[in-house]
C-alpha cells in the first residue's frame, strides 16, 4: 500500500469528525408536522450529508486498502451499495422533501394543503423513499451494517489491535445515519482510521531526502536503495509472456483447483462421449476374402511356386581362391593377377 500524504489524511479523517454536526443536529421529526419550526435546518443538515458521502467512502476505502480477504471484498462491495443507495435516499427523502417543505410554508389554503400532502406522500407513502418499506433506505442501511462487520473481519484477519477492532465494529452504530447512536459509530470510525492510517506511516520508511550540489545549487535525485528480495522467491529474469498459451499458463497456475478439476471434468466427459460411440470391429475373414490378387499372400504364394532357374554351366573358381589355397609361394602370387585379366 501507498502511504498517503498528511493532507490527504487530514481530509479523509476530517469526513467523520465533521458528519457528527448533522448527526446530532438532525431534526428528528417528520415531514411536514414534525419540521415545520426546522425546514432550513432539515435542508441544511442533508446536503452537508450529500457533500460528505464521498469523503467518508474514500476514508473507509483506504482502510481496507491492502487487505486481501474475503471480507475485504465483501466490506468493499458493500460499501459501493452505500454510497449509491444513500445518496439516492439522502437527495429524495431528505433535500427533496425538504425544499417542498419550505415551499408550502409559504403558501396558505387549498395550495398549501396541495403541496402538504405531496410532502407527506414524498416522505411516508413513496415506496422509493419513503413508508414502511422504502427502496432506497432499506438497501442504503443494511449494507452498512454488512460493512462494518465485514471490514471489522478484515482487520482482524489481518492483524489489526483490539482497540481497532472494536472501535471499527462500534461503526455499525452508523447505519442509522442520525441521532446519538450515529454520533457514536461516526466516533468509532474514527479512532479504526486514525489508529491504522498511523500504523501504516510508521510502517512506511521516509523516502531519502535529496542531497544538493554546492558547485550548481540544484539537488541531486537521493539514490535508490537496493531492494532485497524476500527468500524462497525466485526473481522473474524476462516479462510474462503475452501470448495465448503464456496467458494459460498464467491463468492455470494463479488457478490450480479450476484447472485440475477443469481438466479431470473434460477427461470424463471425452471418455463418457467416446463409450457412448463405441468401436468399429474388422472381421479377418472378411478382410482376407476381399483382398485383391496383388495383395502380399498371393504375391508370396507365387513367389514361392515359381521354380528357379540353376545354370548348367558349371562355375568358374574366382582367381582370388587361387590366391588362398595354394601355398603362399611367388609362384602363385604372379599366377592370380594374369587369370584376372
Amino acid at each position: 500500500m501507498t502511504s498517503l500524504s498528511r493532507k490527504a489524511q487530514f481530509a479523509l479523517l476530517a469526513a467523520p469528525l465533521l458528519w457528527l454536526l448533522p448527526a446530532i443536529l438532525h431534526p428528528m421529526g417528520t415531514p411536514y408536522e414534525g419540521i415545520a419550526d426546522e425546514i432550513d435546518m432539515w435542508i441544511y443538515v442533508h446536503v452537508f450529508q450529500l457533500v460528505l458521502i464521498p469523503f467518508l467512502a474514500a476514508g473507509v476505502w483506504m482502510l481496507l486498502s491492502g487487505l486481501q480477504s474475503v471480507a475485504a471484498l465483501v466490506a468493499r462491495a458493500a460499501l459501493v451499495v452505500w454510497m449509491v443507495f444513500f445518496t439516492a435516499f439522502d437527495a429524495i427523502a431528505g433535500i427533496a422533501t425538504g425544499v417542498l417543505a419550505r415551499h408550502a410554508h409559504s403558501l396558505s389554503g387549498d395550495d398549501q394543503t396541495g403541496v402538504i400532502s405531496a410532502v407527506n406522500f414524498l416522505f411516508n407513502d413513496s415506496q422509493l423513499a419513503g413508508g414502511d418499506f422504502s427502496v432506497l433506505g432499506n438497501i442504503a442501511h443494511p449494507s452498512w451494517v454488512v460493512l462494518a462487520i465485514a471490514a471489522t473481519v478484515a482487520l482482524y484477519k489481518a492483524g489489526s489491535s483490539r482497540v481497532v477492532i472494536g472501535a471499527m465494529l462500534l461503526s455499525v452504530l452508523f447505519a442509522s445515519h442520525a441521532g446519538p447512536a450515529a454520533a457514536a459509530g461516526l466516533g468509532g470510525l474514527f479512532v479504526a482510521e486514525l489508529l491504522t492510517f498511523r500504523r501504516r506511516s510508521l510502517e512506511t520508511p521516509p523516502s531519502p531526502a535529496p542531497k544538493a550540489d554546492l558547485k550548481t545549487g540544484t539537488k541531486e535525485p537521493a539514490a535508490e536503495e537496493p531492494t532485497e528480495e524476500p527468500a524462497g522467491r525466485p526473481v522473474p529474469l524476462r516479462a510474462m509472456p503475452t501470448n495465448l498459451p503464456g496467458r494459460v499458463g498464467r491463468w492455470s497456475a494463479q488457478h490450480r483447483k479450476t484447472a485440475i478439476f477443469g481438466w479431470l471434468a473434460f477427461v470424463a466427459a471425452a471418455l463418457a462421449l467416446g463409450t457412448a460411440v463405441g468401436t468399429a470391429q474388422i472381421d479377418p475373414a472378411a478382410s482376407v476374402s476381399a483382398s485383391p490378387a496383388g495383395s502380399t499372400g498371393s504375391s508370396m504364394t507365387s513367389s514361392r511356386s515359381r521354380p528357379r532357374r540353376v545354370s548348367s554351366s558349371r562355375a568358374t573358381p574366382s582367381p582370388w581362391m587361387t590366391l588362398h589355397s595354394g601355398p603362399r609361394s611367388k609362384t602363385s602370387w604372379r599366377a592370380s593377377p594374369r587369370s584376372m585379366r
